[in-house]
């Protein structure tokens, strides 16, 4: 106890100076940790470039000034892929709707490197195939106006 005195400010003191003034810091001490849920397909924790296996093909099913359509994204670049669906699209869960269409005619981009699809102000995307391999993800992300990473097909 005599140590406490010598040094001017005693354990208690100091206790009870923690107290007074711990109320306010207490109160920005403690931060709150929440999860951020992702849909699969947008959770990916690669690089762009890194999907393995490689993406060969983004189908989307999209509306444009409230009209349906749908387009395929592949190395040939946009394509409206009108025929058997079943070969041309081959992801389980994903059904074409509307009227296919060439989607760069409506001011989208994709990239199978960097796995993005801009998508621009006046249309919004309803459902998007990743393919690559025989891995697919299929989604269903509500975008509008911006570019979106649409992940690998083996998350």
């Amino acid at each position: 106890m005599a140590d406490e005195k010598n040094q001017g400010l005693t354990r208690r003191d100091m206790l009870r100076r923690g107290v007074i003034t711990g109320g306010a810091a207490l109160a920005w001490a403690s931060p709150v940790v929440t999860t951020i849920g992702l849909n699969r397909a947008l959770a990916t924790a690669t690089s762009p470039g890194e999907c393995t296996p490689a993406i060969s093909y983004i189908a989307i099913n999209f509306t444009c000034s409230g009209t349906q359509y749908f387009s395929k994204f592949d190395d040939g670049g946009w394509d409206p892929f009108t025929g058997n669906p079943t070969v041309e699209v081959d992801c389980p869960g994903f059904v074409k709707t509307g009227t296919g269409v060439e989607a760069d005619d409506f001011g989208f981009s994709a990239s199978l490197t960097t796995g993005t699809l801009t998508v621009p102000a006046t249309c919004t995307v309803q459902t998007v195939a990743v393919k690559g391999g025989q891995e697919c993800n299929v989604f269903e992300p509500g975008w509008s106006s911006g570019s979106f990473p649409v992940g690998c097909p083996s998350d």
